[in-house]
């Protein structure tokens, strides 16, 4: 996938609504959980059908996506996923519309 189209699913996400992609042979939903007028969206990458394990978004830049979590004694996991190697699953966006 190149930048450009993944900016634009990205682009078109609204608050409670997400995309599937698939990374390295594994499902996971791309979602915006969160919009203010102040700091914009923040977007979380999550397993498909899992409640835990999901990280949240640091940045999206044109190769990659940053990501990173806190585990319960407040140690930070980060990792960096390229876009080239992300496959969008389905262009529809799932979750509960506002």
């Amino acid at each position: 996938m190149n930048y450009q189209e993944f900016k634009n699913q990205v682009d078109q996400l609204t608050e409670d609504r997400a995309f599937n992609i698939v990374y390295k042979g594994k499902n996971y939903e791309f979602r915006c959980y969160y919009v203010s007028e102040r700091f914009g969206k923040r977007f979380s990458m999550d397993p498909s059908h899992r409640l835990l394990g999901g990280m949240n978004v640091d940045k999206i830049t044109n190769k990659y996506i940053s990501l990173f979590s806190y585990d319960m004694m407040d140690q930070k996991s980060t990792y960096k996923i390229s876009i080239s190697e992300i496959e969008i699953k389905t262009n529809e966006t799932v979750g509960e519309t506002k």
